[in-house]
């Protein structure tokens, strides 16, 4: 636990308790990664998979692979790897999950076929989605005391926040640029959300 010892202290004050405010930001871009970018990825599939020249039946078997793909890793290494999270330090799970979040994002800004997209969505599943319980556990300890809850209740609603704010901005990038575009965005984020992770690491370890 922090120092801070009130459970009346505002959001704007709450995100200022160190690590938490970043917390928060792991959080969001994960959120954006997962649940924020399936609508997106059906539209994608339908570029990979030929557009309107190819069956409605095509699209949707190929979109159902990517959703069952990335649904059945996760739910596997979150079985696998719940265990690590239990042995080790949930700092350096997070560490590694959210450098595998965005190690998966990269092929996203170049691969070809939906099938490729789906083994992506796969491996995007078996690393990454430790962040969220890894996440949730870092709350509850960096949290003031009895302010857990409120804690983890606010990362939520970033996290739906992110659900929101994922389609519609490719919903602006995507005509003008092409999703690429917006996959290059969140490549970006999550390359910096390690990165500030990271950092925040060495200087704890200092």
């Amino acid at each position: 636990m922090t120092g801070v010892q009130t459970c009346a202290l505002p959001i704007w004050e709450l995100v200022a308790v160190p690590r938490i405010g970043l917390l928060y930001f792991l959080g969001f871009v994960f959120a954006m990664l997962a649940a924020g970018n399936i609508t997106i990825l059906s539209v994608f599939v339908m570029d990979l998979n030929g557009g309107a020249s190819v069956s409605a039946a095509s699209h949707a078997f190929w979109t159902g692979a990517v959703a069952i793909g990335y649904a059945l890793s996760s739910a596997i290494a979150l079985t696998a790897w719940g265990r690590a999270l239990d042995r080790y330090y949930p700092r350096k799970v997070l560490l590694f999950s959210t450098a595998a979040a965005a190690l998966t994002q990269l092929p996203l800004l170049f691969l070809q076929t939906p099938l490729q997209l789906t083994l992506t969505r796969i491996a995007f599943g078996l690393g990454a989605s430790l962040m969220l319980p890894a996440i949730v556990r870092l709350l509850r300890s960096h949290a003031p005391q009895g302010m857990d809850a409120r804690a983890i209740s606010y990362a939520a609603s970033f996290q739906f926040i992110a659900m929101g704010i994922a389609p519609f901005t490719a919903g602006l990038i995507g005509p003008l640029l092409g999703l690429r575009a917006y996959f290059a965005l969140t490549a970006g984020l999550t390359v910096m959300a390690f990165w500030l992770w990271f950092r925040s690491e060495r200087r704890g370890a200092g």
